[in-house]
């Protein structure tokens, strides 16, 4: 398993770093490993969505299609809405025109109610790219703007830059997004700051959390700053206040 993740976040890199290829041969390494384990459930690592996204980027669709098409089947007998979710997602982006939205759609509103955020982020920005190129701007602005406000709280730089070229497309102005505030903490600054506001020591939180003392003095001095506070003592009330 292991294996599968490492090899699954340098296909990403080499996706973001637009070299297909590359990230081809790593999401297919994770496809052959799980083919001859026997099942693997692609809500674990949807290695075949990212394989035909690789795959589309260097202008072979009928074959992305196949992977997909592959991986959505192996996502209903799971069951997992995520997985169904991705690679409905993925099938939008290759196919296009009127069809590809309505997937795009289908996945926007399938991740909407699950705890898949960034999933759900990663949504909204490619249907409304989408509806952008379909030229609806008023709908594909209202889809960016949401998609901008949940990758932003997630830290996914690279999302919200993806949403804000969309945005500017469309003729509007890129999305601000609040700098302060419990909203913009990451999920590391939210854990430091629930472990902190509990009393704990940050010695104890970097035992807690697997990382180092100064990890976590770096955290809290973001923390500080977004929440505009100057103390630990005013983490508890703080928290309670906007959570």
């Amino acid at each position: 398993m292991q294996l599968f993740f490492l090899r699954g976040a340098r296909g990403r890199l080499h996706l973001l770093a637009h070299e297909p290829e590359q990230a081809l041969a790593d999401f297919q390494t994770i496809i052959d490993v799980a083919a001859a384990g026997g099942a693997f459930n692609p809500a674990w690592i949807p290695a075949r969505s990212l394989a035909a996204l690789s795959l589309h980027h260097l202008g072979r669709d009928p074959e992305a299609t196949t992977l997909i098409e592959q991986e959505l089947d192996l996502a209903r007998v799971w069951g997992a809405p995520v997985g169904i979710a991705v690679s409905l997602r993925t099938l939008g982006l290759v196919t296009g025109g009127t069809d590809g939205l309505a997937m795009l759609e289908q996945a926007t509103d399938m991740l909407q109610p699950t705890t898949a955020r960034l999933e759900h982020a990663r949504a909204l920005v490619e249907y409304g790219g989408a509806l952008r190129r379909s030229k609806q701007r008023i709908e594909a602005r209202e889809r960016l703007r949401e998609g901008v406000e949940i990758a932003h709280r997630f830290g996914a730089l690279a999302l919200v830059a993806q949403a804000n070229d969309e945005l500017a497309a469309t003729g509007a102005r890129p999305r601000k997004v609040a700098q302060t505030g419990v909203e913009t903490l990451t999920a590391s600054e939210r854990r430091v700051a629930q472990l902190a506001a509990d009393d704990m020591s940050n010695k104890n939180i970097a035992q807690a959390l697997f990382v180092t003392v100064k990890t976590v003095e770096v955290h809290l001095s973001s923390v500080y700053r977004k929440l505009e506070i100057s103390s630990r003592r005013q983490l508890a009330s703080t928290l309670a206040e906007d959570l």
